[in-house]
């Protein structure tokens, strides 16, 4: 048989199974300039800041919220920045949510020259531009909201506080909420969410890799030796969805629908469940680029309900609950990064998490809640990047569209200038890159 390669793919009905990258299946090329050092992006997101008093740090520490990190033993994969401040427009539930990845001023109804919804293409979709991929990025969260009140809907679009991932600056991305639609688009013919031979197998416990076996086992017997263990380990993360999947099917599961304290359970698993699949997509190559919203932008699925237990209330009036809801993201974040460790993704991957603000009783913009996550020695892994001192002071916070100005450069991109307005970077280096 032929050579095989990272972009065959077997096909079983209505499945498109990619092969995972491995270095036998690399294209052969001659000597070329040095490739760029991260080649992949996701970008992770809660609303509603930390317990963090008027802006300093309270919680947000390695000892406190951060302590996931810790346990899991990924302290020196993870930068803390201090004294970068999210971009306040409009309401920083709205304009921090829309511009987290762009920091762009936001559009309004009235009253603004910026009319319309709109705000800016984001960092993710750059780096989705680099190298087309089956899926040109994934994009997934929990929860969505139709509206708020009529102060609100009547000024900003309520699409500023669904999505963190804007195509361009006017076409937000909507999220994928459903981890079966999400499985489907991975590994799917790619046109459709809800493939009813997928479905099908679900249903019967049975695999996506059952009808592909003698293709797989062709492929594998192609591998040198040390490669069939990645390849077995492949195999076997898909079939942890899998389960995962019928799981939900059998508990006739709804996501997106329960608040946290809800059914914390059911948000646990829909998370680790979508985290799961895209870091089996980014193994097979079918996207390099993903967002992850561990929650809209208030944090309150459920309109205009005061519930012990929603982030939104919690950040307002209850931080014993809000530590203890920063506590589980934290934790799916840290899951999420030991993941792609544990598949060799991480050193070509940047991974960030943020909020929109860090004290929610005030929608401070000062200090936000701020990771950055990876490998390899290009980053000031195991530090904290301390912007200023002054930390309550938003004026005196550092634009974050410094830190995305040096993220491009180790995607191989030369962009002096990001973001817009009082916003925009400043041509400052953001610190978060080790000394060469």
């Amino acid at each position: 048989m032929s050579r095989p390669n990272r972009r065959d793919v077997l096909r079983w009905g209505g499945v498109a199974l990619s092969l995972p990258l491995l270095p036998s299946l690399a294209p052969r090329v001659g000597s070329a300039a040095r490739p760029p050092s991260k080649t992949r992006f996701i970008g992770c997101f809660f609303p509603s800041g930390a317990a963090m008093p008027d802006g300093a740090h309270g919680d947000w520490t390695l000892n406190g919220a951060l302590a996931p990190i810790v346990d899991r033993g990924l302290a020196e994969n993870v930068a803390v920045l201090r004294g970068f401040r999210a971009v306040e427009d409009v309401d920083v539930h709205w304009s921090g949510t829309a511009a987290f990845m762009s920091c762009n001023r936001v559009g309004r109804y009235q009253g603004s020259s910026l009319v319309g919804e709109r705000c800016g293409k984001t960092f993710d979709q750059y780096i989705a531009d680099l190298q087309p991929t089956k899926l040109r990025s994934l994009n997934v969260g929990w929860g969505h909201l139709s509206g708020w009140d009529e102060g609100h809907d009547s000024i900003v679009s309520i699409q500023y506080v669904n999505s963190i991932a804007w195509r361009d600056e006017r076409n937000p991305i909507a999220n994928t909420r459903d981890p079966q639609a999400l499985f489907t688009r991975v590994f799917g013919d790619g046109s459709t969410i809800a493939d009813p031979h997928i479905a099908y197998l679900l249903d019967r416990k049975q695999s996506i890799l059952d009808g592909v076996l003698d293709q797989l086992g062709r492929f594998r017997a192609s591998l040198p030796a040390d490669e069939v263990a990645k390849m077995d380990a492949y195999e076997s993360g898909i079939r942890d969805v899998e389960r995962e999947l019928v799981a939900r099917r059998e508990a006739n599961v709804c996501s997106g629908d329960a608040t946290i304290d809800d059914d914390v359970e059911v948000y646990i698993a829909t998370l680790k469940t979508m985290q799961n699949i895209i870091v089996r997509a980014f193994e097979c190559d079918a996207a390099r680029s993903a967002t992850v919203m561990y929650h809209e932008g208030i944090g309150d699925t459920t309109l205009g309900t005061a519930t012990v237990g929603k982030q939104h209330d919690c950040a307002h009036n209850d931080w014993e609950q809000l530590r203890r809801i920063n506590r589980i993201q934290v934790t799916l974040w840290a899951d999420f990064i030991a993941q792609l460790k544990a598949s060799s993704l991480l050193e070509q991957t940047v991974v960030v998490l943020g909020s929109n603000m860090s004290d929610g009783r005030s929608h401070r913009s000062a200090n936000i809640p701020m990771l950055v996550a990876s490998a390899g020695n290009e980053l000031r892994l195991g530090e904290e990047v301390v912007a200023t001192t002054a930390f309550d002071n938003p004026a005196m916070n550092r634009n974050l569209a410094d830190v995305y100005v040096d993220l491009f450069k180790l995607y191989g991109v030369d962009r002096p200038v990001f973001g817009e307005g009082q916003w925009q970077s400043t041509g400052v280096p953001s610190g978060v890159l080790a000394p060469t």
